[in-house]
């Protein structure tokens, strides 16, 4: 079962809450953008890919060019202009009852401001306009500093996949249940 199109009410609840982001002090106090990113962000994305990945764990222009057609991802950026300085891809998924997601990168200079966690708010707010109660994710175990940021958010790891990364380089997949909404 695939993502579920929001209904009316669902998709102005989520625009409400992403316009209240956008009020946060990780954006608001340096004159950062949040969006939705299409297409024509191809390749700022790729850019900030090559900073924060080496090129066997990248995905690359195909994945990319796939993840911002379908209409079952939903990719979001945050931005100094033009430049992408952040961004989160996630994967809806109603028959899981959960939001994966696929990818989050900051760049390094700009690690620190809350970036990153505004967007893992983000993820929350997808998941909840959807009626999805847990977010997924995989991260390097040797990724102290995305291991802290996530716990400090509430995920727990769930288990080890070896070899995840590459020949010897286990990931650790972590979730996050969702408390109901009253």
């Amino acid at each position: 079962m695939a993502i579920r199109e929001l209904d009316s009410m669902s998709a102005n609840w989520l625009a409400q809450q992403v316009t209240w982001l956008q009020t946060q002090p990780a954006l608001l106090q340096h004159g950062y953008q949040l969006r939705p990113a299409t297409r024509a962000d191809r390749d700022a994305i790729l850019v900030l890919e090559r900073y924060c990945f080496s090129p066997w764990l990248a995905f690359g222009r195909r994945h990319w060019h796939e993840q911002l057609r379908r209409q079952s991802r939903r990719v979001w950026l945050v931005l100094d202009g033009d430049q992408v300085l952040a961004y989160m891809a996630l994967l809806p998924h109603g028959g899981w009852q959960q939001v994966s997601v696929t990818a989050l990168a900051v760049h390094w200079q700009h690690r620190g401001q809350g970036l990153g966690a505004l967007l893992l708010s983000l993820a929350e707010l997808e998941a909840r306009a959807r009626g999805l109660g847990r977010i997924r994710l995989e991260v390097d175990c040797d990724n102290d500093t995305a291991l802290r940021l996530y716990r400090r958010h509430g995920y727990v790891a769930l288990c080890s996949i070896p070899d995840y990364y590459g020949v010897g380089r286990p990931g650790i997949r972590l979730e996050k249940r969702l408390p109901e909404m009253i």
